[in-house]
C-alpha cells in the first residue's frame, strides 16, 4: 500500500528544484500514491505546467495575511507539516529547508513515533556548514541532535555525505547518499548553433556572490568584447546586482531577464554557464546544463566539485581571476568545450540519471508500518 507524501519547500530557486520535485511528485502519483506540494510561495513556479494534474499543489502565502510578515516564512511551513502528519496517518513529510529540524523537535517530544515519516532531503545545511546563506534559523548544533532521529537524511552530492557523516556526525542509517538527477531523454546535439557565450542562471543571493560574478563578467567583456552574455535571474540582491553591473559599465551590455518558461531551450543554445557561488548543494541547473551540452566554469567550491571534474568535464578555478581566464580561454576553443560537453554528457548519464529519482520514490511511497 503507497504512501501519501507532502514535499514541503522554502524556496523553489530559478529551476532545478522545481525540476527534482515535479519529476518526484509524477512518479508518486503514477504509482498510485497522493502527493501535495507546499510552498512558501509559488512566486517563480515556471515549470508548473509539467506536473502531474493529480498532484495537488499550495501557496497558502500568497493568498494570506501571512504573506507580508517575516515572522510567517518558515514557522508557517512547521504548522502546515505538523497538521498534515497528525490528521493524514499515511503521510509523509519530505522538506528541502531547515525547518525540518523545528517539525521533528517539536515531533520528539509530542509524537515521537511519528519520526519515522519525516525526510530530510539535505542540500541546505551547507550555508550552516559554510557560515552564510539563507539559514538563519537552525545551529550546526541542531543538526547533529535532531537529524538522527529523522526516517532518513539524504545527502544529495558526496561533499555533503561525508561532512554529515564526519563533521555532523549523522549515523547510517538514517543517513543516505542519493544524488541529484536530470531527464534521460536530453539528447546532445553539439552542433547545434550555441548563440548565447555566457549564461548566468539562478538565485542572485548572498550564496551566489553576484558581487563576484559581476566582476567575472565586467573582465570577460573588456578582455572579449561583442560576446553575447545573457543573466536569467531574480532574487533579494537583484538591485545591488544591477548597481554593480551599472558601476562596471556593463549593464547595457548583457541581457538580464527574469526566470518565466523555457530554461531548457535557453541551455541549448548556451556554450558557458557561469557559477560564482560561497558553495553549493548539488545543483540541478548544473547537470540540466550539462545534459544540453553547456559547460560549466565556476569557482572550486563543495557541490560544484561533485559533478565538475576541472579539465575534463568542465573548468573549475581557485579565485575569480582565474576562472575569468579560464572562461575566455574556454570561449577561444571550440574544440576544447565540445570535449568537455562530450565528457560532461557521460558523466550525467552515468552517476546523475533517473535511477535516483526511482531510488529517492522508492524510499517515499514504501509503506511505513
Amino acid at each position: 500500500m503507497v504512501n501519501s507524501v507532502l514535499l514541503v519547500f522554502s524556496d523553489l530557486g530559478l529551476g532545478g528544484v522545481q525540476t527534482k520535485i515535479i519529476s518526484l511528485a509524477n512518479v508518486i502519483v503514477s504509482q498510485g500514491g497522493s502527493c501535495w506540494i507546499f510552498l512558501q510561495s509559488g512566486r517563480g513556479f515556471s515549470r508548473i505546467r509539467d506536473l502531474d494534474k493529480r498532484v495537488r499543489v499550495y501557496c497558502p502565502l500568497d493568498i494570506t495575511i501571512f504573506g507580508k510578515h517575516p515572522f510567517w516564512g518558515w514557522r508557517f511551513g512547521v504548522f502546515i507539516a505538523l497538521v498534515s502528519l497528525f490528521f493524514h496517518p499515511r503521510s509523509i513529510f519530505v522538506s528541502l529547508a531547515p525547518f525540518s529540524i523545528s517539525v521533528i523537535k517539536i515531533l520528539s517530544y509530542v509524537a515521537p513515533w511519528m519520526l519515522k515519516r519525516v525526510i530530510v532531503n539535505e542540500d541546505t545545511y551547507p550555508s550552516l556548514y559554510y557560515g552564510g546563506g539563507h539559514v538563519t534559523h537552525a545551529s550546526i548544533e541542531d543538526v547533529k541532535k535532531w537529524y538522527p532521529k529523522a526516517r532518513a537524511v539524504i545527502g544529495v552530492s558526496r561533499s555533503t555525505y561525508a561532512d554529515l557523516k564526519n563533521d555532523f556526525k549523522i549515523p547510517s542509517p538514517p543517513l543516505m547518499y542519493i544524488p541529484n538527477w536530470v531527464s534521460s531523454g536530453q539528447r546532445l546535439n553539439s552542433k547545434k548553433r550555441r548563440n548565447i557565450d555566457i549564461l548566468y542562471a539562478g538565485r542572485l543571493a548572498k550564496q551566489k556572490q553576484p558581487t563576484i560574478l559581476a566582476g567575472v563578467l565586467s573582465f570577460v567583456l573588456k578582455k572579449y568584447p561583442g560576446i553575447v552574455v545573457q543573466i536569467y535571474a531574480d532574487g533579494p540582491m537583484k538591485n545591488e546586482f544591477i548597481s554593480e553591473l551599472s558601476r562596471l559599465n556593463i549593464f547595457d551590455k548583457v541581457i538580464f531577464s527574469t526566470p518565466v518558461f523555457g530554461i531548457d531551450a535557453i541551455l541549448r543554445k548556451t556554450k558557458c554557464l557561469l557559477f560564482t557561488s560561497e558553495f553549493e548543494g548539488m545543483p540541478n541547473i548544473g547537470l540540466e546544463a550539462m545534459s544540453h551540452g553547456a559547460v560549466i566554469a565556476g569557482l572550486d567550491v563543495p557541490g560544484l566539485r561533485d559533478i565538475v571534474d576541472d579539465g575534463e568535464s568542465g573548468i573549475l578555478a581557485k579565485d575569480a581571476k582565474a576562472l575569468s581566464h579560464k572562461v575566455i580561454q574556454l570561449l577561444r576553443n571550440p574544440k576544447t568545450r565540445d570535449r568537455l560537453a562530450k565528457n560532461a554528457k557521460k558523466r550525467v548519464q552515468s552517476e546523475f540519471s533517473e535511477k535516483n529519482r526511482d531510488k529517492f520514490a522508492s524510499l517515499l511511497v514504501r509503506d511505513n508500518s
